[in-house]
């Protein structure tokens, strides 16, 4: 064909061309440089030995150093320009003469100074002064690049005392070859557009169709399907195109039944995404209303349930003769019916409970309040907590194996201590008689602990699923099991959450070995007991019976709840405590009460138990107007709810947050705990190693009330905090850091809500403004 498209080879051959013309200019401008550079070198050289002649003629005698200075016969050369200058008028090349390696004159200028005292380069004085060679090449001269002639200065014993320099700026050199490239460019451009011109005209009849075929696939590539896509030529390219129009064509087809689809799948998606959404919004309706309706009835029949118990006990059984057996065994009856009601609600309790923790943890709404842990103290009150579980067993054994020392981890106490609590407790279910052993090893920059049991083993088919949610182990028909098959999917969830992985090891008729691990922690240890040693009480067997308060003084509790069993429950509690109680059945009565005991000067609480679902206002904005009061910024705030948001109870600085149904063993303690505080928040320590800063501190808040214990020793203030149980620590950042004291007092009891000021010492440009 007379139009084929090897009429291209014709710009590769133009190209070719110019790749040679500009290899060929390069060569020859390299050249070029080279011979330019060989004349400014041997230019330099006939300079120097002419300025050399020139010096013998001018100072004649021999070169000597007299008194630290450079002498030519009997002509001081130190700061003797008139030598330098003339050679430079002469030759117009830098001059300068060196003792040892130091200038002592020179026509070279540095900031408009002549560059005396400067240095001569270590190259050039190893050669020179080393060597004893003359240097001849480019050199950097005081930041600029000469051709240089560097020659040995030496006196009549032949010891080289000096240099002698003369160089010329490359500038000219530079000069010579932009002139040159200007030339040879000015040439290449000339052939380029002569070729450049050839293949234009060759191409032309190339391009054109290739710009329509292009202006076609932009035309494709916009979403335009209907426009024919037409080239007028008779070569390759028009069969190109005519393949285009036929793959435009086709593509019209399937993207118009591509929209139908899209569109029906569109809304088909649309509507599970609604359905998805309301399902979503249901559960959440859902797990709230478990979480209110269903925690708050509980509280009613488990603290109800305890109380009848504790009387029939303590008060009504003792009273009543046990002579008639119909009697004594009613009395029985009563007391195991009593004991039923008791175990199945704390049962659907726990029921209730892991169906919200794992929604919570899949939503990702969990509080996880991470902290450095002590495994050997977690581990030991789980088994403690547990023992009302396998003491009913008495062929079964728990004990715990566990290293002297072991590093910490960090974790979040309540949830551990829960995953402990679930392996044992699976462990006595399935363990009838044997030991149960819990162990804990480190093992580089994690800890490993396992949970061993001597009972039924489950099968290999069960292992693979024993960790997926509703999956439980056994014949739901004929062993009927207990619980939701929730247990261990929450702890696999916590345990991964903590950086850690948890598995199973078991044999039928031998037993199961449960491990996981937690990663190390680089933070201190809490206090572990060690060989021979003891824990504190509250530390070995978890919070002490409640104390009731002294008499001389009965403290005065506020009850708010717009539940009136949950009320009543809670008054004859604290009443049995000997506490005196006050009630509001909503966030408005309470404000009401507490602001007009203050106003009147009544019953202010020393304590409120505070809910937070109520009508009218919640309970975390009755919260947050006490303690924005300075009057009632004091009184400590427990809430009590079926809701778990720890995490903003805690920003609006309520002290305690216990969850429905309650532990009243533990919500009495509490009590006691923080009315034992009475009014540490107006007691505050103050640490500064500036005394000025630490008079000023202290006259400022004891003149407002408040009982101020200063220290300007960051090793005491540790002490003093722990005598003086402050709520304020205001303190040095640098001295924090120093002593340690976040780490140190946030793991001691009582120190939960302590507020901590660091005083940032100022720099002298900041202290003046």
């Amino acid at each position: 064909m007379p139009h084929s498209i090897r009429w291209r080879f014709i710009t590769f051959i133009s190209l070719a061309v110019i790749l040679g013309c500009l290899i060929t200019a390069l060569w020859t401008t390299y050249q070029i440089r080279q011979e330019t550079e060989l004349v400014a070198v041997e230019k330099v050289k006939t300079d120097s030995t002419l300025a050399a002649a020139l010096l013998d003629s001018r100072f004649p005698g021999s070169w000597q150093v007299r008194n630290g200075k450079l002498y030519k016969g009997d002509t001081l050369i130190n700061e003797n320009f008139f030598f330098v200058d003339e050679v430079e008028q002469q030759t117009g090349d830098t001059c300068s003469i060196f003792l040892g390696d130091t200038r002592v004159a020179t026509t070279i200028a540095r900031d408009g100074k002549r560059a005396v005292g400067t240095k001569v380069s270590p190259e050039v004085a190893q050669v020179v002064l080393g060597d004893g060679r003359e240097f001849f090449g480019e050199a950097n001269v005081v930041g600029i690049k000469y051709q240089t002639v560097y020659r040995p200065l030496k006196n009549d014993s032949g010891q080289i005392i000096g240099i002698w320099y003369v160089g010329a700026n490359k500038g000219f050199v530079d000069t010579i070859m932009q002139d040159t490239l200007r030339h040879v460019g000015l040439a290449f451009f000339m052939g380029w557009l002569v070729i450049v011109s050839v293949v234009w005209f060759l191409t032309t009849s190339l391009t054109q169709p290739l710009a329509s075929l292009g202006k076609a696939a932009n035309r494709l590539a916009a979403g335009d399907l209907d426009t024919e896509i037409v080239v007028h030529t008779k070569d390759e390219i028009a069969f190109l195109a005519q393949a285009f129009d036929q793959m435009r064509k086709k593509l019209r087809i399937n993207n118009q039944n591509l929209e139908t689809l899209v569109n029906e799948r569109t809304l088909e998606l649309q509507q599970a995404y609604a359905e998805l959404k309301q399902l979503d919004e249901l559960k959440s309706s859902f797990l709230s209303t478990v979480s209110h309706e269903l925690r708050t009835p509980l509280t009613s029949v488990l603290g109800f349930a305890k109380i009848i118990q504790k009387k029939l006990n303590e008060v009504i059984f003792p009273q009543v003769p046990t002579d008639d057996r119909r009697t004594a065994k009613t009395m029985q009856q009563i007391s195991s019916n009593i004991d039923i009601i008791v175990t199945e609600g704390e049962r659907l309790t726990n029921l209730i409970n892991d169906v919200l923790d794992l929604a919570k943890m899949e939503s990702g709404k969990v509080e996880w309040k991470t902290e450095a842990l002590s495994l050997p103290d977690l581990m030991e009150r789980a088994i403690k907590t547990s023992e009302s579980l396998w003491s009913s067993k008495p062929n079964l054994t728990v004990t715990a194996d566990i290293p002297g020392k072991l590093p910490p981890v960090m974790g979040d106490h309540d949830r551990l201590l829960q995953v402990m609590l679930n392996l044992i407790s699976n462990a006595v279910k399935f363990t009838e008689a044997g030991s149960i052993v819990c162990r804990a090893k480190h093992t580089e920059n994690q800890v490993t602990v396992s949970v061993t049991d001597t009972g039924s083993g489950i099968a290999p088919e069960a292992q693979a699923i024993i960790f997926e949610k509703f999956k439980q182990i056994g014949d739901t028909l004929t062993e009927k099991p207990k619980g939701t098959g929730l247990g261990l999917p929450i702890c696999k969830q916590i345990i991964e959450h903590h950086g850690g992985k948890i598995w199973i090891r078991s044999k039928p008729g031998v037993g199961s070995s449960f491990f996981f691990t937690l990663p190390v922690s680089v933070q201190a240890a809490p206090a572990t007991a060690g060989p021979g040693e003891e824990l504190p009480p509250e530390q070995a067997n978890g919070p002490a019976p409640a104390a009731k308060p002294t008499p001389e003084k009965t403290k005065t509790i506020l009850i708010v709840d717009d539940d009136s069993s949950i009320r009543a429950l809670l008054a004859q509690e604290l009443e049995g405590a000997g506490y005196q109680v006050i009630e509001a059945a909503d966030g408005l009565h309470a404000l009401d009460t507490v602001y007009s005991a203050i106003k009147y000067k009544g019953l202010i609480p020393d304590l409120i138990v505070l809910d937070v679902m109520m009508p009218n206002m919640s309970g975390f904005d009755v919260a947050a107007a006490f303690k924005t009061n300075p009057d009632t910024m004091h009184i400590p705030i427990v809430i009590l709810s079926a809701m778990e948001d720890q995490r903003r109870s805690s920003l609006i600085g309520v002290d305690r947050y216990l969850t429905k149904p309650v532990n009243m063993d533990l919500l009495l303690q509490e009590i006691t705990d923080l009315i034992a505080l009475g009014n540490s928040y107006k007691n505050i320590v103050v640490v500064n190693d500036d005394q000025a800063t630490l008079k000023h501190l202290t006259a400022a808040f004891t003149a407002n009330g408040f009982a101020v214990c200063s220290t300007a020793d960051s090793r005491e203030s540790i002490l003093k905090a722990m005598e003086e149980k402050p709520g304020v620590i205001i303190i040095g950042s640098l001295l924090a850091e120093q002593c340690g004291i976040f780490q140190t007092l946030r793991q001691e009891k009582g120190f939960e809500n302590v507020h901590f000021f660091l005083l940032a010492k100022l720099t002298a440009k900041e202290n003046t403004g």
